[in-house]
């Protein structure tokens, strides 16, 4: 074979894995979309504060979690950095800036061990706020440069 035959085979076979790492991201993000909403949707039937306020939280994480899943750029993650955990938080916020502000919200409520009856109401509102955002940010999908 010639080595532009050779190189073809090489960069359609490169391309063909970043398709379907490309599908198996949009995937991943659609279930945790789904997960996301049926999560906000449990967390409107609960009656208790830390029921309002659990799932509507965890709602939040797995809508940011389909933003990073759709914007991260594998290549660009370092073996270094991917040894680190890191907070889905601090990922979103470098993956999709326009989000900054809800990553700075959510982390901040990391923390928050005593919930009120306004704490879960509070949460289950920007959760969904931040789902609709969320969704259409995955839906725009990468922004690589």
């Amino acid at each position: 074979m010639h080595r532009a035959a050779v190189s073809t085979i090489g960069a359609n076979a490169t391309i063909g894995a970043t398709a379907q790492s490309a599908q198996i991201r949009c995937q991943s993000a659609a279930t945790l979309l789904e997960q996301a909403t049926a999560g906000l949707a449990e967390a409107g039937r609960s009656s208790t504060p830390g029921g309002r306020f659990a799932p509507a939280r965890l709602a939040a994480l797995r809508a940011a979690a389909a933003v990073v899943a759709t914007r991260a750029e594998p290549s660009r993650i370092s073996s270094r950095a991917r040894a680190r955990p890191r907070s889905v938080w601090v990922l979103l916020a470098s993956v999709a800036p326009e989000l900054g502000e809800w990553s700075l919200f959510f982390a901040a409520c990391a923390g928050n061990r005593t919930v009120t009856t306004r704490d879960a109401d509070d949460m289950l509102r920007q959760a969904e706020q931040f789902l609709a955002l969320a969704r259409a940010a995955a839906v725009a999908g990468p922004r690589w440069p």
